[in-house]
């Protein structure tokens, strides 16, 4: 199903692509083409959450764990100053 609906929405992702049965919209199984307005509007959906600027539950999420796994390493905050340089000088060995 998945990629009949890539075929109709062709290149321009407008459904200016190719239909699964011959004729015009019409003339297509009426579930399929139900399957077809929904997955569009999934696709719009998403577009939607990836808009620059706009910060979806996932991107929260994302933060909050990156602060727990920063905390993890850094029990007493992000390192900073002479910590920072003694970290990077660290790694820099070890590479």
């Amino acid at each position: 199903m998945l990629t009949l609906w890539r075929l109709y929405r062709g290149s321009g992702g407008m459904g200016s692509g190719h239909l699964p049965e011959s004729g015009g919209t019409f003339d297509q199984p009426s579930k399929m083409m139900q399957a077809f307005f929904v997955m569009d509007a999934m696709a719009a959906e998403l577009m939607e959450e990836r808009k620059p600027g706009k910060i979806t539950k996932r991107d929260v999420a994302d933060i909050k764990a990156h602060i727990d796994r920063t905390l993890e390493v850094h029990p007493d905050g992000e390192a900073t100053g002479q910590l920072l340089e003694a970290v990077m000088k660290a790694r820099r060995r070890g590479d």
